[in-house]
């Protein structure tokens, strides 16, 4: 349902056409500006990115610079995704609600909502 055409209508919302994006097995598209050229990540490396949450509808729903963070505490979508670039890389990505917050959404996140992430790694 949300691979089928929710996050396909986020894709094309966001300027961006589906047939230049990739797509895991399991319904994220991601398409990588930068693959960096710094250290690799693991889900158990620290790192420190810039990044951008978008809603459905396109709405910024929280950005940050310099959050440095951990993979492992993060959502699956993120885990999946990040590790496809080294450190410097770029990569932007639509994730399904089950890859993400699921039911239980978020503090700005209803429940079963695709997202929209943009995050920058920096070389540190």
């Amino acid at each position: 349902f949300e691979t089928e055409w929710v996050i396909p209508n986020m894709i094309r919302r966001a300027g961006l056409d589906t047939a230049e994006m990739s797509r895991t097995n399991d319904g994220i598209y991601y398409k990588i500006y930068r693959e960096g050229t710094g250290d690799p990540i693991a889900v158990d490396s620290t790192i420190t990115v810039n990044y951008t949450l978008r809603r459905p509808d396109g709405t910024t729903v929280e950005s940050n610079t310099d959050y440095e963070t951990t993979l492992s505490g993060l959502i699956v979508a993120w885990r999946k995704i990040v590790p496809m670039i080294r450190k410097g890389g770029h990569v932007r990505f639509f994730t399904p609600s089950k890859h993400a917050y699921g039911a239980a959404g978020g503090s700005a996140i209803p429940g079963y909502a695709s997202l929209d992430f943009e995050i920058e790694v920096k070389e540190e």
